[in-house]
C-alpha cells in the first residue's frame, strides 16, 4: 500500500476521498487552505444550494457531486497532513518524488508531481470552471506550456484521460482543446 497521497488540486473530485486513505497526504500550501476552507462547509441540501447561488459553488461541481454521493452524510471533507511552499522533494529509497506547485489554466493551487520520468498533471491543463465557464486564459494557458516544456523527455498523465502521453503529443493536444473550447480576454 501506499505511504504518501499528494493531492494536485483542492476540487472535490480530487480531494474528498482524502479521509478514506491510511497515507500521509501531502498538497501544496494553497490547496491546504482551500480545503481547509471547505471542512467547514455544511453539506446539507439548503447549504448546497446557498453556496451554488453565491457563487462559492457551480452547477457542474454541484450536480456531480450530487451523482456521486448517495447521501450528503458521506461527504467527509479532512485537511491534508502536510502543506508545503514552492516544491516539495521525497526521497523514497529508490525513487525520488517532486511536489511542484504551478499556476495553471484550471485553478490557482495547481500541484505537478514528478517521479522519474513521468509528470503528473492532475487537471491542471483542464479549462478554468470556476472563473472561466469552462474556458480557457490565453497567457495563463502560455504560461503553463512554457514550464511544460521545461519537462524534455517526461511522459504526462492528466487525471481524466486514459492514457500518458509523450510531451510534444500532450500540448499538441492541449492547444487543440483550447482552440475547440475557447479563450477568454
Amino acid at each position: 500500500l501506499p505511504t504518501y497521497t499528494v493531492l494536485t488540486h483542492a476540487h472535490w473530485d480530487h480531494s474528498y476521498g482524502l479521509w478514506a486513505t491510511a497515507t500521509i497526504s501531502l498538497c501544496g500550501k494553497k490547496t491546504w487552505d482551500k480545503i481547509n476552507e471547505m471542512t467547514k462547509w455544511e453539506w446539507t441540501e439548503e447549504a448546497m444550494n446557498h453556496r451554488l447561488q453565491t457563487g462559492e459553488e457551480i452547477p457542474f461541481c454541484h450536480e456531480n457531486i450530487l451523482k456521486e454521493y448517495a447521501g450528503l452524510n458521506e461527504i467527509h471533507v479532512v485537511t491534508p497532513d502536510i502543506s508545503f511552499d514552492k516544491e516539495l522533494t521525497l526521497h523514497l529509497g529508490n525513487v525520488t518524488v517532486r511536489a511542484i506547485e504551478t499556476e495553471n489554466p484550471h485553478e490557482e493551487d495547481g500541484v505537478l508531481i514528478a517521479v522519474d520520468d513521468l509528470l503528473i498533471l492532475g487537471d491542471s491543463s483542464s479549462p478554468d470552471y470556476y472563473h472561466l465557464n469552462e474556458k480557457y486564459d490565453r497567457t495563463r494557458l502560455a504560461s503553463y506550456l512554457a514550464q511544460l516544456n521545461t519537462y524534455k523527455g517526461y511522459r504526462l498523465v492528466h487525471s481524466h484521460i486514459d492514457e500518458i502521453l509523450p510531451l510534444k503529443q500532450y500540448i499538441r493536444m492541449v492547444e487543440e482543446n483550447a482552440s475547440e473550447t475557447g479563450y477568454v480576454q
